[in-house]
């Protein structure tokens, strides 16, 4: 009303026993007053929808629905490799794994089919980590992410991602299955079993490529 306020979700002291687990009373006051016997509860809002379902909590990361329907957490501090700190959001499910005999391009090492249950879901990378990531924690920690290399695989003349050429937002290539595990634990990670890779990469329609 006017100037006043209400303070509310406060402990209200009757006299006989301070801030009870009640409502604070109603009664109006200017903003800038102060009482001895009134408390203040505070709310947080609840994960939001997206695609049907409710976006779970990530401490320390904004929450937001992407544009494919899922919910996306982004590193709020965009500078440098943190710009990069992305995470989606991959709920339970099931999904059948392997390639279908019927499928251009399969594959025995692709069978047999089979159905795979996810009881909850889990987080995995937007992006493949990148150059600038794993700069990071090489720079953080030289013996947990140690120096990469094409040297077994020359990547058809690409060669090794690196910022001095000009690649820090390209996925670090070069990576041993040891430095993989490395700089996923740096990032609070882990690398995805083969069949969350599957499951993230085909979803339950199974698509062959991401596009369809």
């Amino acid at each position: 009303i006017g100037s006043l306020r209400t303070m509310r979700g406060g402990g209200f002291d009757t006299g006989a026993v301070t801030t009870q687990l009640r409502s604070s009373g109603r009664g109006e006051s200017t903003p800038s007053a102060r009482a001895a016997n009134i408390g203040v509860r505070c709310v947080r809002e609840l994960p939001f929808p997206c695609g049907g379902l409710t976006c779970p909590v990530l401490g320390g990361y904004k929450a937001s629905c992407n544009t494919q329907g899922h919910c996306e957490y982004a590193n709020p501090d965009t500078t440098d490799w943190k710009h990069d700190d992305v995470w989606i959001h991959v709920p339970a499910g099931s999904f059948t794994m392997g390639s279908p005999t019927s499928e251009t391009g399969h594959t025995a090492d692709e069978e047999p089919n089979h159905l795979v249950v996810f009881s909850s879901g889990y987080l995995i990378g937007k992006y493949e980590v990148t150059v600038a990531e794993y700069g990071a924690c090489n720079a953080a920690s030289p013996a947990t992410c140690t120096a990469v290399g094409t040297t077994d695989y020359p990547a058809d003349g690409w060669g090794t991602n690196t910022t001095t050429n000009g690649r820090a937002s390209h996925p670090q290539n070069g990576l041993t299955w040891s430095q993989a595990g490395a700089v996923c634990s740096w990032l609070g990670g882990r690398r995805p079993s083969e069949a969350e890779w599957e499951y993230a990469a085909s979803g339950q329609a199974h698509r062959k490529y991401p596009w369809g």
